[in-house]
């Protein structure tokens, strides 16, 4: 049980090396680089991943609450990661944009309260994405975004545009399917930009621009 504590710690702290360079390159950390195969490249299938794709969501908290970061504007950029825990930022001030591409966060995404500069999950599956009183003072992309749970954001305040286009909300698991073979339900929460998606709820502020959602309950992509 030691032995396997030490190899974790010795893991995270790996991943918080190269997260770290990453960000103070502002290069983005392309674990999809050289891979061909398409279940290679789809979230869907992490599982199938190779261990050099698993990264601890730990990590990403570690790298982002060092003081002594000294980022690149371009901030943390991931791409094609095998996220391996919950994603905790709650209450965490973000230092510099947040790109988690083409990732599979294996649990919850919950930057409750958050304070970021920009934030981009294009592409990335989630079992949940709460934003609730989270600020995110640039843009905020869901492009292509699948979640099996909630996408919820009560009382986020977002002072840039907000992309959903092609955002999905999944029943169940994002890889299955029932008894009878037959997929579950994949509901598309959004197919434009600036529209809330339809199962989130409370609201959403933009200040200056984007959209503002009064907090009446569920939104609906017809309601503008």
């Amino acid at each position: 049980m030691r032995d396997d504590a030490l190899v974790a710690d010795a893991n995270h702290d790996r991943w918080v090396q190269r997260l770290t360079t990453a960000a103070r390159s502002g290069e983005i950390l392309n674990l999809t680089q050289r891979v061909s195969d398409p279940d290679l490249l789809d979230p869907a299938q992490a599982d199938t991943w190779p261990e050099n794709r698993r990264v601890p969501a730990a990590a990403i908290r570690t790298t982002l609450l060092n003081a002594k970061l000294n980022h690149d504007p371009h901030g943390l950029r991931l791409r094609g990661a095998h996220i391996i825990g919950a994603l905790d930022l709650e209450h965490v001030r973000v230092p510099c944009p947040l790109w988690l591409t083409h990732c599979r966060i294996e649990e919850s995404a919950d930057l409750t309260k958050g304070r970021l500069v920009e934030l981009n999950l294009a592409h990335t599956h989630s079992r949940n994405l709460v934003l609730d009183g989270a600020q995110i003072t640039g843009g905020t992309v869901l492009t292509g975004l699948k979640a099996t749970g909630e996408v919820r954001a009560l009382g986020a305040h977002l002072g840039g545009q907000l992309n959903l286009t092609n955002a999905e909300q999944v029943e169940g698991d994002l890889n299955s399917a029932d008894d009878n073979g037959r997929d579950h339900r994949r509901q598309k929460v959004h197919k434009r930009d600036n529209i809330p998606p339809a199962g989130a709820r409370g609201e959403l502020a933009a200040p200056r621009k984007g959209y503002r959602a009064e907090p009446v309950g569920p939104w609906s992509p017809a309601r503008r």
